[in-house]
């Protein structure tokens, strides 16, 4: 007969489970790229100045391959460089939403609607973004140790 108070045995050598599927972040990169292709196409229809275009493009860009090695697991450039992007990514979103035009909003109503799209549809891309940024900066061990 086997002793009863004998703790269990586990398969698990290591610990190491390896890297887990990040399904819902890739989902997330391809969205938000989608979401840089069209605010670069505005941009342009709209002719933005040539300054904030350009900044756009080379703050997002670097977003973008920040997420893109988080959601499938590559290590890109240095831990350094995405832990410097994320104030410089913060400031340029900040400086953009105090460049925001509310001059044509007409209404109360709009302005209504422009709060609320604001907080429940930017800002939880907003967090998102910055939580997928920190995590490949700070958190992501597994894929740094390659």
């Amino acid at each position: 007969m086997k002793d009863p108070y004998q703790a269990p045995q586990s398969d698990l050598v290591s610990g190491d489970l390896g890297n887990p599927s990040k399904k819902l972040w890739k989902a997330f990169f391809w969205f938000l790229l989608v979401l840089e292709v069209l605010s670069v196409w505005s941009m342009v229809e709209d002719a933005e100045p040539l300054i904030d275009m350009l900044l756009d493009v080379a703050i997002y860009t670097f977003v973008l391959l920040a997420l893109y090695g988080y959601s499938y697991n590559k290590p890109l450039l240095t831990r350094s460089v995405w832990k410097l992007l994320i104030p410089i990514a913060l400031a340029y979103d900040i400086y953009s939403l105090t460049e925001l035009d509310i001059d044509d909003v007409e209404s109360k109503a709009e302005m209504i609607f422009l709060v609320v799209f604001c907080v429940v549809v930017i800002g939880p891309i907003t967090v998102l973004q910055y939580m997928g940024l920190f995590r490949y900066a700070y958190r992501a061990d597994e894929i740094w140790r390659r």
